[in-house]
């Protein structure tokens, strides 16, 4: 899923849809993760009033799309055991591999750079609410 920071505080997801123009299951998983990172925004800002949105909506998107990340992982997985009751040609085993590479590498390791420092700022802000609170 591309990063949609720029989408932060929105919950318009046919902003999302005209960007990356998915067939129906993924508009379906785009809409999921979409509303859980809406969700979880909600609940930062609540429970950090003091937390900027867009470090809320950072730290809610970069948990939501590591959630599709590991969806992803699942589906490509389920996919390899299928074609180990077959014999599979090796270029069909090398796309598999670059997906899963390629999924990991860059939308996994991305959005774990992005948490590594967003979560720490964002947990500043609750723990300065606890204390003023």
């Amino acid at each position: 899923m591309a990063r949609l920071g720029h989408l932060a505080g929105t919950t318009d997801t046919e902003k999302v849809l005209k960007m990356t123009k998915p067939g129906k299951r993924s508009e379906q998983r785009i809409q999921k993760t979409v509303d859980a990172a809406g969700e979880l925004r909600e609940l930062f800002t609540k429970a950090a009033p003091s937390c900027p949105t867009e470090l809320a909506s950072t730290v809610a998107i970069d948990i939501a799309d590591l959630a599709e990340v590991a969806n992803e992982h699942l589906r490509h997985l389920r996919r390899l055991l299928r074609l180990a009751q077959q014999q599979p040609s090796s270029e069909v085993l090398d796309d598999l591999l670059g997906k899963l590479s390629f999924n990991f590498e860059w939308h996994g390791n991305y959005h774990m750079k992005s948490l590594k420092q967003s979560v720490p700022k964002l947990q500043r802000h609750l723990r300065r609410k606890r204390i003023e609170g």
